[in-house]
C-alpha cells in the first residue's frame, strides 16, 4: 500500500501500544493479537478499495511475505544497537536521544552538533 499507509499504520501502532503491551497480551492467542492489529489498521483507515480487514488477517502471518522481512529488519536494527522504540539510525549509526516527532530540521541540527 506504500510508505504513506505504512507510516499511518506505524503511528497508529505507537498510539495503541496499550492494546498489545505485555500485560494486555498475557492471555491472548496469536489470532487474538492479529485481531488487535486488524483493529488498529482499521482505525488508521487502511481498509479501502479491495484491501479489507479480512485480507489483512489472511496475510498477517504470511512468513515469506510479512514475517521474515520484518524479522530481518529487526535483526539489523539490533546490530545497530536499537533495543527499544523509538530509536533512530542514520547512515548506519544509532542517534541517541531522538524523538519520533522530529522532522528533517531536527535531525540536521543533531548532526551539526555531532560534527
Amino acid at each position: 500500500m506504500g510508505e504513506e499507509a505504512r507510516e499511518k499504520f506505524e503511528n497508529a501502532c505507537y498510539a495503541s501500544f496499550d492494546l498489545y503491551s505485555d500485560e494486555a497480551t498475557e492471555k491472548m492467542t496469536k489470532a487474538d493479537l492479529h485481531e488487535v492489529f486488524g483493529f488498529i489498521a482499521e482505525g488508521a483507515g487502511l481498509f479501502e478499495g479491495e484491501f479489507s480487514k479480512e485480507i489483512f488477517l489472511e496475510n498477517i502471518g504470511d512468513w515469506k511475505g510479512n514475517v521474515m522481512p520484518t524479522w530481518f529488519e529487526h535483526k539489523e536494527a539490533l546490530t545497530k544497537g536499537v533495543l527499544k522504540a523509538p530509536q533512530h539510525v542514520l547512515n548506519g549509526k544509532l542517534l541517541e536521544d531522538t524523538e519520533s516527532s522530529w522532522d528533517v530540521h531536527d535531525y540536521e541540527a543533531r548532526l551539526q552538533k555531532k560534527r
